[in-house]
Order: C-alpha cells, then sequence, then structure tokens
C-alpha cells in the first residue's frame, strides 16, 4: 500500500475531507495519484481493469491494518440474561419517543439555520428508520411515532428545497468542534483562498458541485428513509425528492472510496422496493458490483476484509455489509425473476465481509458500530425468513444484544435508529 494512495483513502473519511484543491488560487477540486486511477478503473465497469487496480494497490490481498481500531467492551455478565419486560418495553418507547422529539431540532421554533443545527442530515434519516421500526411493532406508539418521522422526512425535503438541489445538503459550518466541523471548516477556507465560498452556499447550506460524491452519505440514508416511510405515509413530495435524487446519483461517477458507493445502493434499493422500477434495482448492483465488493477481499486468509486501512476499519464494513444487506433484501421481495440471479453474488458477498467482522469480535465487541450491528442482525433475520441463510456468529450476536440490552437499561433510549430497531426486535422475541 503506497503511503500515497493511504492518505487519499483516508482522506475519505468524512464529507469534504476528499475533496482537496489542487491549487488554492484556480479552486480545482478532484482525485489524484492511485486515487484518481482507482476511480477510473472502477467507473469503467471493466472487472478486468478494475482487478488490476485493485491488486496495484494491494498486491498480496492482505488485510492492511486499519487506520482505527475501534475499542472492545464486553457486556456485563448479568445483561446477557437480563429480561426485558413488556412493562419494561412500554416505557422504553415512551423515552424513546421523548428523546427523538428532544433531538428533532426542526421542531423548534424557531427553527435552527443550517449553520446552527447540531447533525448533518444522516441523522433525521436515521430517525426516521428508527421510527418506523417503533411504528410497525407498537401499535400503541404507531401515530405519535410515524408523525415524527413525518415530520424529520419534511425537513430532509425542504433542506434540499433551500439548498436548490437534488440531493441531501451539508450545513454550512465554520467554527465548529469536532471531526465534520474541522472538515467544513477546511473546506470553506479553500473555498475563500480562490473567492468561490459564497458561489457554493445557499441559504446556508454547502453546495459544492465540484465534489458530487461527498454528498453521497447523507443522500442516500436520506432517500432510503424517504423510501421507506412512503410505503406506510406515502406523499408525493417524497417520492418526487427521490426521483430527483436517483437521477442525480445516477450521473455522478462512482467514489474510489468503497463505503462511499453504499449508501446509493441503498437509495436505489429502498425506492425500487417503493415503485417496482427496475432501474432501481439495476442502479443498487451496479453501485455495489463495482463500487463496493471490488474493494473486498474474496479469497485467501483475508477474505471478507478490504484492501485499504480506510475501509477496513469496523465503521465502514459495518456500513458496506447492510447495504449489501438491504439491497438483497429488496431483490428477494420483489419475487421471481432475472433479478434473483444478478444477486446471487451477493449473499456469498455478505456472508464473507460479515464473517470476517465477527472474527475478530468474540465476548467484546465496538460499542461504536452497536447500533448498525443490531441492523445487520435484523437484516439477515429477514433474509432468513426469505429463505437466504447467511452463517453468523451467536456468540457475537449474543454479545451485541446483552450491550444493547445494557445501554437501554443504564442510559436509556437514544433517539438512534439502532433504538428503535432494537425495540422492535425486543417486541418480537
Amino acid at each position: 500500500m503506497t503511503a500515497a494512495f493511504r492518505i487519499s483513502l483516508i482522506a475519505f473519511a468524512a464529507l469534504f475531507f476528499g475533496a482537496t484543491a489542487s491549487s488554492a488560487q484556480d479552486c480545482v477540486f478532484g482525485h489524484r495519484g492511485d486515487a484518481l486511477r482507482l476511480s477510473e478503473a472502477l467507473n469503467s465497469r471493466d472487472h478486468v481493469r478494475i482487478s488490476e487496480r485493485v491488486r496495484a494497490i494491494n498486491p498480496r490481498m492482505r488485510a492492511p491494518i486499519p487506520e482505527k481500531r475501534e475499542p472492545l467492551i464486553e457486556p456485563a455478565e448479568d445483561a446477557f440474561s437480563l429480561e426485558i419486560t413488556p412493562s419494561m418495553r412500554q416505557r422504553a418507547v415512551r423515552l424513546y419517543l421523548d428523546a427523538v422529539r428532544n433531538d428533532s431540532w426542526w421542531l423548534q421554533d424557531p427553527t435552527p439555520t443550517p449553520p446552527e443545527i447540531p447533525r448533518p442530515l444522516r441523522r433525521p434519516a436515521e430517525m426516521i428508520r428508527g421510527l418506523i421500526a417503533v411504528a410497525l411493532s407498537y401499535p400503541d406508539a404507531r401515530a405519535e411515532a410515524l408523525d415524527l418521522a413525518a415530520a424529520a422526512a419534511d425537513y430532509l425535503v425542504g433542506a434540499s428545497r433551500e439548498a436548490g438541489v437534488r440531493y441531501a445538503p451539508f450545513p454550512y459550518w465554520r467554527n465548529k468542534p469536532g471531526r465534520l466541523g474541522e472538515l467544513s471548516e477546511r473546506m470553506a477556507r479553500a473555498l475563500e483562498a480562490c473567492g468561490e465560498l459564497e458561489a457554493n452556499i445557499r441559504n446556508g447550506w454547502f453546495t459544492v458541485a465540484a465534489v458530487p460524491e461527498e454528498y453521497f452519505f447523507d443522500t442516500g440514508l436520506a432517500g432510503e428513509a424517504l423510501a421507506k416511510l412512503a410505503r406506510y405515509a406515502p406523499q408525493d413530495r417524497y417520492t418526487a425528492w427521490l426521483s430527483a435524487a436517483s437521477d442525480w446519483l445516477a450521473q455522478n461517477p462512482l467514489s474510489p472510496n468503497f463505503n462511499y458507493n453504499a449508501f446509493p445502493a441503498q437509495l436505489h434499493a429502498a425506492t425500487f422496493v417503493l415503485t417496482g422500477d427496475g432501474a432501481e434495482r439495476e442502479r443498487a448492483m451496479d453501485r455495489l458490483t463495482y463500487g463496493v465488493i471490488p474493494g473486498m477481499i474474496a479469497q485467501g486468509e483475508d477474505t471478507g476484509h478490504w484492501i485499504d486501512p480506510h475501509n477496513e476499519r469496523l465503521a465502514y464494513r459495518a456500513i458496506m455489509v447492510r447495504s449489501m444487506i438491504e439491497t438483497r433484501l429488496a431483490i428477494e421481495r420483489a419475487g421471481p425473476g432475472p433479478q434473483r440471479d444478478a444477486a446471487r453474488d451477493l449473499a456469498s458477498a455478505i456472508e464473507s465481509a460479515l464473517g470476517a467482522m465477527e472474527g475478530e469480535m468474540s465476548g467484546a465487541v465496538p460499542m461504536a458500530i452497536l447500533p448498525r450491528m443490531i441492523e445487520i442482525y435484523t437484516g439477515i433475520d429477514a433474509l432468513a425468513e426469505n429463505g437466504i441463510l447467511i452463517p453468523f456468529s451467536m456468540e457475537v450476536r449474543a454479545s451485541f444484544f446483552a450491550l444493547a440490552k445494557q445501554y437501554l437499561v443504564q442510559k436509556g433510549p437514544s433517539a438512534g435508529a439502532g433504538t428503535g430497531v432494537f425495540l422492535a426486535l425486543l417486541n418480537k422475541r
């Protein structure tokens, strides 16, 4: 792994970090070096060319040391046998809905402007997924949960309208603490240096057309959320947003940062379930086939790992595994047809990637990916219900579930998607 490529992929860790100006005077953005060559190979959709480029990056096809290791936590021993009673579940649902309401800054009066909001648009998108899970599992909470989800969805649609774009924009943050704040500050300074800052901000939102892939994260999650909500609370504005965002994504190239391509796949897969439009299925498979799976080591000791230190982080591997699961589920739910043949290899990729992740964990698991793993195991269950069996570690799964119960009892529900999905899962057990 060359030092230049390692630095380039680390740069994709969060929004705008991969968009470095080649000159502070001319405001030219783009990939360079190995990242550029990988981008060109992926976007050729030529399997031979892609394989050659991947092997040039990682000739031995061995798992690299991840740029960051998430610390492992061992659940308390009594968490495994902890019983969440029906009354505890009902109270947890109430606290969860309160947490969502308190975290919904778009419900404040006045609504904070984009530079003032506490999180990017991925947050309301994730909340919608959790709210849908609770709405479907707890009839008494259904109306309130769907109302909160609709308010978050309207905020997402409104943000794109305010920014005048077909995707989920990013708030124009300056001097904001945290990694995303630092990265947006860096982008702002780069734009200032070449006199382009004002042209790339609209109504408080960053709209930097030169770096489209930096919007894939929030756009993919927002689209997935809107498509799933539209199944239970249909609105023309949701489907109109989805159509525009899907076309926008299709017009933009695959990213050389593999996990970035997982987010558009989720939007397309969820839209396919909603509309039955085969083009959405093909778009989802395209993103995974050429933009995600090529980065995974397919054979040898390190099967299921990714070729670069950035995507080898458990956090990003969990993102890619969930995207593959969501796409495979979408195709299966479409019923018999040629699309099932196209997705046959997807189950194998899921098995390899999940097995590699679980191989690094046993009784101790990383708290940082707990919400995503809850959704992954829920998706594995859904695949099994459709006759697609993905092997998994009962020990690792039990550790994640024990940690989730422990967190729920000790700290109370958070507003994230994982909490809503876990509460729904508890009501089925």
